[in-house]
């Protein structure tokens, strides 16, 4: 009779333990979620272009308030180039900042996880 009551104790105490680990995965799942979003969003509103470029769109703009066309044309084309540069150059930077503060939470995530694995083993030994 005891051990049938022991087999009942042990297999609640597995589910628990189960849904333990399950609700910390989704947890964490969510939390890597809103965390691309946040820094995506972080990073992207501080992209900041640089002096030259944004003087080249303002030559540009006057240009073609004095209707001096191919100039600005000319200018036009030289500003797209850099703006393509920068963008690049800037999301590239972007993507290695990304990538580290992924891989700082997805240790963090371990660790926490690794912490409950150890906390249901050494329950389930006493």
């Amino acid at each position: 009779e005891f051990s049938g009551a022991w087999d009942n104790y042990m297999s609640d105490y597995e589910a628990t333990a189960y849904l333990s680990l399950e609700k910390l995965k989704e947890k964490h799942m969510l939390e890597f979620q809103q965390f691309q979003e946040k820094i995506r969003k972080e990073l992207r509103q501080k992209m900041k272009f640089s002096k030259d470029l944004l003087e080249l769109r303002d030559r540009e703009a006057k240009l073609v308030r004095m209707k001096r066309y191919d100039e600005a044309e000319r200018i036009k084309m030289k500003a797209d180039l850099l703006e393509e540069f920068e963008r690049n150059k800037l999301e590239a930077e972007m993507q290695s900042v990304i990538e580290k503060k992924e891989a700082k939470l997805r240790h963090t995530q371990q660790l926490a996880l690794a912490a409950l694995l150890k906390r249901i083993q050494r329950d389930r030994n006493e």
